[in-house]
């Protein structure tokens, strides 16, 4: 058998033909000597199954003996199934009791499940045993005797932890490799948390993401986006086993929430045939894809506006807005988290240098106790944000690549635009990336993620500017000139403007138009709604809602120039009939839940 580092670096290999062991130590954080030992493990693995040594050559560079054929059985080799359930750690191990259990029709043996996971019936006792008391509080029982074991519960509850499970037990590069899986269908990653995904009609699951992230105005990181993925999934799986959420299992309605549900209910119940009893859940997963939808529907108490308060005196920041309304997001996000049970963040990497540490440990006493370490530091991550760094001035159009926080990225935004004169087009995930580079005019990527593109240059900082980031910044943002603004069409955007889009950017399908144009018309994760049967009804003959976050708009031929706070109608000429198009300038996701409400409630003017 192979260890889990061991068959990981193995796929690494087979993946790009050849890797520096010094690569290999900076991805897995460990020392080369560690990763010599994992190769000796993996010689010792080829041995074993007659195939030759892995090959070194100077300086550290390792690569499989044979080429591509010996590569192919290689991969063959470790992806059989005793090698990678051998490879599971032991929290990996929980997940594939806690998925069989949950997916089961009837009561499962114990001896069929150590003979499928590779251990003895006593180890299998032992895990239940820590399943038990891990669930016991969220109202889940593992019960059962010799003869059988079952999952009981309520419904939604087995949904929320299983899917909280296997998110949270992720590494980032377990994330990696799912996402990987995903956009390129490469067989890459672990079977166990393949578990959520298999078996499932992903382009209809990363359908319904897309639908709900653009009629949010919502950017997900990876992180969020396999999230959701994973409710979808077992939502549908579940439903399959014909079981369903009782009613009243299931958070308030608000009305844009409802709205979005039902059009997702149509659309699930037409191409998979879902029951109604997911109606309610469906209205749970809209929630988990959009904080400023909950929090509008479900405001923070009155107590953390007070404890906030007690945080700005303590670093005199009273009056100081920039830092407050952070605080007052990131709280609103902890907040959702915990209401909604979604997992947490990772966090930023904890800043042990002088000034950074001083700030924690100032702030750490005047945080409440339930507060974990990883929440305390997003706390301190905006009190932190607020030293000055210098930098100097450049142009450059920028696409941000991150898997970190939303809340985070919003403060790396913050910090570098007024160091560096640049247009941030969009943030996204990896999973998102192929997509939005083909459609955003980048010029260069910034990345919190270890990225290697070879076609675009790729700065890759921290979220938490520190001086030597600073200087990585210095070397990709040099000045360029901006492009000349051009007149728009019909004495700039008059109510009736027409705007002509090349006809292969504009399809007939709406949701497929609708993509194009959020990426084409909106920046810095700006997101449109696309609007098709009885939502063109709802909100009158076949019109688009978009969200902009920028003043200036810009599509394949021409600029327009939008004031901020200012509706203005246009039209779109494409291979269909003529649309309208409603463009909505506003500055923060929770103004475009308001706007978009009030479309849905008042019609539009």
């Amino acid at each position: 058998m192979i260890g889990k580092r061991a068959r990981s670096i193995i796929l690494e290999i087979i993946k790009k033909g050849e890797v520096k062991i010094q690569d290999l130590s900076g991805k897995y954080r460990v020392s080369e000597r560690t990763i010599r030992s994992d190769l000796e493990e993996i010689d010792y693995f080829l041995k074993k199954h007659k195939c030759d040594r892995m090959e070194r050559r100077g300086k550290g560079v390792v690569s499989i003996c044979g080429g591509a054929s010996v590569a192919m059985l290689i991969y063959r080799l470790i992806n059989e199934s005793r090698v990678v359930t051998a490879s599971y750690s032991p929290n990996e191990r929980l997940l594939e009791l806690f998925y069989r259990l949950a997916m089961a029709k009837e009561p499962v043996r114990l001896t069929d499940l150590a003979e499928e996971l590779l251990v003895s019936k006593s180890t299998v006792v032992k895990d239940l045993e820590r399943l038990k008391a891990l669930y016991l509080p969220q109202g889940l029982r593992f019960a059962g005797n010799h003869e059988g074991m079952e999952l009981l519960g309520a419904e939604e509850e087995i949904r929320r932890q299983l899917v909280k499970r296997f998110i949270e037990t992720m590494d980032k590069h377990a994330v990696m490799d799912l996402t990987n899986r995903i956009m390129h269908e490469e067989r890459i990653t672990y079977k166990v948390f393949w578990r959520l995904f298999e078996g499932v009609d992903l382009e209809l699951v990363c359908g319904c993401i897309e639908f709900l992230k653009v009629g949010l105005g919502a950017w997900l990181s990876d992180r969020e986006y396999l999230n959701l993925m994973g409710h979808f999934c077992i939502l549908l799986k579940r439903a399959a086993l014909g079981r369903h959420p009782a009613e009243g299992e299931t958070c308030e309605e608000s009305p844009w929430g409802a709205f979005l549900s039902e059009q997702l209910y149509r659309w699930l119940e037409e191409t998979a045939g879902l029951d109604p009893a997911e109606k309610p859940y469906l209205r749970y997963i809209v929630y988990l894809a959009s904080a400023p939808l909950y929090l509008l529907a479900h405001p923070l108490p009155a107590a953390a506006g007070r404890e906030i308060e007690v945080w700005l005196q303590a670093f005199d920041c009273v009056g100081n807005a920039y830092i407050e309304e952070g605080l007052r997001q990131e709280y609103g996000l902890l907040h959702w988290e915990r209401q909604l049970g979604i997992p947490g963040s990772p966090p930023v990497v904890e800043l042990e240098e002088g000034a950074f540490a001083a700030v924690y440990a100032k702030l750490e006493p005047l945080l409440p106790k339930s507060f974990t370490r990883d929440e305390r530091w997003r706390i301190a991550a905006h009190f932190i944000a607020g030293t000055d760094f210098p930098g100097q001035k450049g142009h450059k159009r920028v696409l941000v690549v991150s898997d970190k926080p939303s809340s985070f990225i919003r403060l790396l935004i913050d910090q570098i635009v007024p160091m560096f004169d640049i247009e941030i087009v969009g943030v996204t995930g990896l999973a998102q990336l192929s997509k939005n580079r083909r459609t955003l005019p980048v010029d260069c990527i910034l990345s919190t993620i270890h990225l290697q593109l070879e076609d675009i240059e790729v700065a890759e900082v921290h979220p938490l500017l520190n001086l030597e980031d600073i200087g990585v910044l210095e070397q990709h943002f040099f000045p360029r000139k901006a492009p000349p603004e051009r007149p728009f069409a019909a004495d700039r955007c008059g109510r009736d403007t027409e705007i002509l889009w090349a006809e292969q950017e504009v399809k007939d399908e709406p949701c497929e138009t609708a993509a194009v144009l959020s990426q084409l018309l909106l920046s810095q994760g700006g997101c449109s709604l696309p609007l098709a049967g009885s939502i063109e009804d709802t909100i009158r003959k076949q019109r688009f809602l978009l969200r902009i976050g920028r003043t200036q708009i810009l599509n394949n031929r021409n600029y327009m120039t939008v004031k901020k706070n200012r509706v203005v109608g246009c039209r779109l000429r494409g291979d269909g009939p003529v649309k309208a198009v409603i463009l909505i300038s506003v500055a923060s996701p929770e103004q475009y839940l308001e706007v978009v409400s009030g479309f849905l409630t008042g019609g539009i003017e």
